[in-house]
């Protein structure tokens, strides 16, 4: 967990670097993008992203989803009707980007209704588990979610809570274009769990809370929306290791 330490070091970082002024992310041209947060984070934790992505001209939306403290399906339920009335509104899906639970929930968005999104982008997201391995992270994940199933929170629909579990596993959809940022050097969550192979799958060197507040983190947010841009659902058989190459250089410039 000591790799958490450095991330007030990476958002002062991120703020002096040209990419927080928006340069280098593929112009939004006013295209909605809806930020989904992790376990427990309070909606500032996507701030950053915010921010620089308004600067590009994006329009960053937050689903009301508070802390992402209570049964996922429900959280899911939100961004779900949320993304229904921009497709209604716009005429057009939207992207959705993800960080570590929220990245989960973008998944199972795009495996459930693949007509409501452009793309996903995950952050540090482990989609392959529930709850990733690091013992800091799993055991009180894992006693909260007990709590959750037993109405400790308010009324809960386990079959419901169930289903997204299983949801988290299905295929997903071929036609949907999906990048996966993840850094080996994450404190918290276990890198390996964060690739998937029907994703173009990033590397980039950041704590598990820099990946969404750092410079390395929003220049690969950038570049991921720019590649889905450029080659749709084909963007998971690009180059991986080529394109995690260019984000380092990118990151330092």
């Amino acid at each position: 967990m000591w790799n958490e330490l450095r991330a007030p070091r990476e958002y002062r970082e991120l703020r002096e670097h040209p990419v927080w002024d928006g340069e280098g992310i593929a112009p939004g041209r006013g295209r909605r993008i809806m930020l989904l947060g992790g376990w427990m984070a309070a909606p500032r934790s996507t701030g950053a992203l915010a921010e620089a992505l308004e600067r590009a001209g994006w329009r960053p939306h937050r689903p009301a989803i508070g802390r992402n403290a209570k049964a996922a399906y429900a959280a899911i339920d939100v961004a779900v009707d949320d993304l229904r009335s921009a497709l209604e509104t716009d005429g057009e899906p939207m992207t959705v980007l993800g960080h570590s639970r929220g990245g989960q929930y973008a998944r199972i968005i795009g495996v459930r209704h693949p007509e409501l999104v452009s793309s996903i982008v995950t952050l540090s997201a482990p989609t392959r588990v529930r709850y990733p391995p690091f013992i800091a992270v799993n055991w009180p994940a894992n006693v909260f979610d007990v709590m959750v199933r037993r109405g400790w929170f308010g009324a809960v629909e386990e079959p419901r809570e169930d289903e997204v579990d299983v949801d988290q596993q299905r295929p997903f959809p071929d036609e949907v274009p999906w990048v996966a940022i993840w850094s080996k050097t994450d404190g918290l969550v276990d890198w390996r769990f964060c690739v998937d192979d029907a994703a173009l799958n990033l590397e980039i060197d950041a704590s598990h809370l820099g990946v969404c507040n750092s410079t390395a983190g929003l220049v690969a947010v950038g570049r991921a929306l720019e590649l889905v841009d450029r080659h749709g659902a084909d963007v998971r058989g690009l180059d991986a290791g080529a394109v995690a190459a260019d984000l380092a250089d990118s990151s330092t410039d």
